[in-house]
């Protein structure tokens, strides 16, 4: 990292820009509220009249607690996906700037990117799904995105390949973290304090079994959150989900998040045991997720017979040849899947 200021990175347009001011913010201590024209009856009595807070003070200060980071290096946004664009939008200049991908990845780094207007230049990653830092030098993009663990191959990078990255790049790096509960000795944030231009992206979509919530958050440099925070739109996260996660923050809500970690690994190796018995299973590839990526003769054949039988798995054949990715999911569930795999690729 040839400088140590990641405001440099962003848009002009952005630094220069002034922020919406919601209501909300300019509020957030008063008690009677009549200045952001919010209807004063709760017709259910839950509260959904008002507008939530922009950034919820209390949950942010029990995710860094959690997470051993100071609440001002954080910010919450509607999943991972909206901090994607969000990110693409504040640092990429339409038609100029480009963003740097190594496929096969997740795909909706690009999906943004192109919505944008924004340039995608590719490193794919080696033959076994590994980084190699020397092929990310003298590279040009303004942000780098890294799924780790990786979506769709489920492999874990090296973390200290991704701080070597983060060292030598020209730009900001994004780790996206959306499945590190999973493997969370690997994650590194830890290191934005160390690596300025480091952020790292959250989600409670996977271990902490909240999808429907779309809620996730990003971590970086107070520097870089104040100025996020101008961009982002005024009310993110809506009430009901932030009522449901104080819930999931709770200690009890951690600790079930935990278990169900544990309970998905006990799972995985049943399904990774069984699925080695079926003759057309070709390959299991490693997986540090929820997911497992699997080689079969004729995934698209495959997909569409399960389909037929009311179970989905997901053809990922454009990204790796020949493969299906699969979620693990409850014992009933997984032993519905075997006997048809069974069935199927015999």
């Amino acid at each position: 990292m040839k400088t140590t200021n990641p405001l440099s990175y962003f848009r002009p347009s952005i630094l220069k820009m002034k922020g919406y001011s919601s209501a909300a913010r300019e509020g957030e201590a008063v008690s009677m509220k009549l200045d952001a024209n919010e209807s004063p009856w709760s017709y259910s009595d839950d509260g959904y009249n008002l507008y939530p807070p922009p950034q919820p003070r209390e949950l942010l200060e029990r995710i860094a607690k959690l997470n051993q980071i100071p609440p001002n290096t954080l910010l919450m946004t509607r999943g991972i996906d909206e901090a994607i664009d969000l990110l693409i939008r504040s640092f990429c200049e339409p038609y100029s700037d480009s963003i740097l991908i190594q496929p096969p990845t997740y795909g909706y780094y690009q999906v943004a990117a192109e919505g944008q207007g924004c340039l995608i230049e590719k490193v794919p990653l080696l033959e076994d799904f590994s980084l190699d830092p020397a092929l990310f030098q003298k590279k040009s993009s303004k942000i780098i995105f890294i799924c780790n663990p990786n979506n769709p191959t489920g492999n874990l990078f090296s973390r200290s390949k991704i701080l070597e990255i983060a060292a030598q790049f020209e730009g900001m790096v994004v780790v996206d973290e959306a499945y590190i509960e999973f493997c969370e000795g690997s994650s590194v944030l830890d290191q934005i304090s160390e690596f300025p231009n480091l952020i790292v992206m959250r989600t409670f979509s996977k271990a902490w079994a909240s999808a429907g919530l779309r809620v996730g958050w990003i971590a970086a440099n107070p520097s870089v959150i104040e100025v996020l925070n101008k961009v982002i739109a005024p009310y993110p996260i809506s009430q009901p989900s932030l009522q449901a996660l104080e819930t999931r923050l709770a200690p009890s809500g951690v600790d079930s998040m935990r278990s169900g970690v544990q309970q998905n690994e006990n799972l995985k190796a049943d399904m990774i045991r069984q699925l080695k018995d079926i003759k057309g299973v070709l390959k299991i590839f490693p997986s540090s997720t929820n997911f497992l990526l699997v080689k079969v003769r004729d995934p698209s054949s495959l997909c569409l017979e399960l389909r037929k039988q009311g179970i989905s798995i997901r053809d990922r054949s454009q990204d790796v040849p020949g493969t299906v990715r699969i979620t693990v999911g409850d014992k009933e569930t997984n032993s519905q899947l075997l006997d048809a795999l069974r069935l199927l690729l015999p």
